[in-house]
């Protein structure tokens, strides 16, 4: 099935959908959320034309450098059209040796050295991770702020 899609992936086409927000998938390295979504047809037309019964799960991350509360609700808007109700999401930790991480810590896009907002108040990473689970009842004092 891979072949009929898209093998090999090219790295500067990776379909993984970690953000909707182009803001937040350029921090990423990652292409714009229109590559997954064309991914996403492709996959779903060739498995129906294979007969098989396989479903697309988005790795979601909160709280990325470059992720704010507007890049946050822009993501929920993008899984409520999309149509797809995360069971989990990973919220940003920094792991040592890479770009997140320089930018986690210093607050820059080391490329350019420009300001990059890094999400650090506890408090707003919930409200961050609330919103891309905006259909759970628990949630929804975090979302309505």
């Amino acid at each position: 099935m891979c072949r009929a899609l898209y093998f090999p992936v090219r790295k500067d086409k990776n379909p993984a959908p970690e953000h909707a927000s182009s803001k937040v998938l350029y921090y990423m390295r990652k292409p714009d959320a229109n590559i997954f979504l064309d991914f996403d047809r492709k996959y779903k037309e060739t498995n129906k034309k294979l007969g098989l019964k396989q479903y697309l799960i988005p790795y979601l991350i909160s709280s990325h450098p470059g992720c704010g509360l507007r890049e946050a609700a822009e993501l929920a808007v993008f899984l409520k059209e999309y149509g797809f109700i995360p069971d989990q999401v990973q919220d940003f930790y920094p792991t040592p040796g890479t770009l997140a991480t320089c930018m986690y810590h210093t607050e820059l896009d080391p490329f350019t050295m420009k300001a990059v907002y890094v999400a650090k108040d506890m408090e707003e990473k919930k409200r961050q991770r609330a919103l891309m689970h905006y259909h759970k009842k628990e949630n929804e004092d975090l979302v309505k702020k």
